[in-house]
């Protein structure tokens, strides 16, 4: 099995599958492989994207505590009091970078015969599939 060209993407039709890179599989060939039926043009494009994204967030907590003691015996008076406060302060920043580059070598187009007829080109089990009757039998 020879490896597949790139100008054989456009021959396939696809479904989304969440498993696959790009989120893109296969599902059935469309039209036979021939290179006269797909032009290819260079196209050397690269080009890329940069998002930042950052927050930042502050939180904050404050206790104090105090307590305090009187008292007296005839002449005699006493007093003690005490206090206690914490303070708590955190903040928080993230930041992401998402990095996006594309690069492109080649354009791949329909020739036109394919473009403006693509009917005659179909492979013969999708024009079975797409003219069968539902509820008929498969023999």
């Amino acid at each position: 099995m020879s490896e597949e060209q790139p100008f054989e993407a456009l021959l396939y039709s696809y479904t989304v599958d969440y498993s696959k890179p790009y989120f893109l599989a296969k599902k059935f060939k469309l039209f036979p492989t021939d290179s006269s039926l797909v032009g290819l043009s260079p196209s050397s494009v690269v080009d890329g994207q940069i998002e930042i994204f950052d927050s930042k967030s502050t939180s904050g907590q404050n206790i104090a505590v105090s307590a305090g003691l009187e008292g007296s015996c005839m002449a005699f008076s006493g007093k003690a009091s005490m206090a206690v406060s914490a303070e708590d302060k955190s903040d928080i920043q993230t930041m992401r970078i998402s990095a996006r580059v594309r690069a492109a070598k080649f354009t791949a187009t329909f020739s036109s015969k394919l473009a403006l007829n693509p009917h005659q080109f179909l492979e013969q089990g999708v024009v079975e599939a797409k003219t069968r009757t539902p509820g008929a039998s498969r023999g």
